[in-house]
C-alpha cells in the first residue's frame, strides 16, 4: 500500500506547475483561440457549402488576428504569444489545405489543435509557456 501512495506522490509532484491564469490576458486569449478555432472548423467543414473564397477571407482575417495577438505579447507585457502562434499558423495551413481542396483534412486537424488547445484550457498547463518561460497563473 505503501508504494501505491508514494507512486501517486511522486506522480503529483512531477507533474507540470499550472502556468495558465489570468495575468496578461493568458486565459481570455485561450478561450478566443478555442472559440476562433471551431469556428474555422465549422467554416470549412464541406457540408456547410462556405465558398472557398469566403474562407480565404475567413483564414486571413484569422492570421492577422494571430499576428496582433503574438505582436502584443512579444512587445507589451501581455501573455498572448500561444494564442498568436496558434491563431497565426492555423489559419495559413487551413488556406493551404482548402487549396489543395482537402477540407476533411483540414477539419481533422482542426479537431486536433482543438483537443490540445480545451486540454491546456482544462489543465491550465501549457508546454509552450513552459518552455518559453512564461507563466500567467
Amino acid at each position: 500500500m505503501k508504494n501505491i501512495i508514494d507512486s501517486v506522490t511522486g506522480f503529483i509532484e512531477g507533474a507540470p506547475v499550472i502556468n495558465v491564469g489570468f495575468k496578461g490576458g493568458d486565459l481570455q486569449t485561450r478561450l478566443f483561440t478555442a472559440s476562433a478555432i471551431l469556428t474555422l472548423i465549422v467554416l470549412t467543414a464541406p457540408p456547410t457549402g462556405v465558398s472557398d473564397s469566403a474562407l480565404r477571407i475567413v483564414t486571413l482575417a484569422s492570421a492577422m488576428t494571430g499576428a496582433i495577438f503574438l505582436m502584443t505579447g512579444l512587445v507589451f507585457t501581455a501573455r498572448t504569444h500561444y494564442a498568436g502562434i496558434v491563431l497565426t499558423a492555423l489559419p495559413l495551413i487551413f488556406k493551404l489545405l482548402i487549396g489543395w481542396q482537402w477540407r476533411w483534412v483540414a477539419v481533422v486537424f482542426g479537431l486536433l489543435v482543438l483537443g490540445g488547445s480545451l486540454l491546456n484550457l482544462t489543465t491550465r498547463r501549457c508546454g509552450l509557456n513552459k518552455m518559453l518561460h512564461i507563466s500567467s497563473a
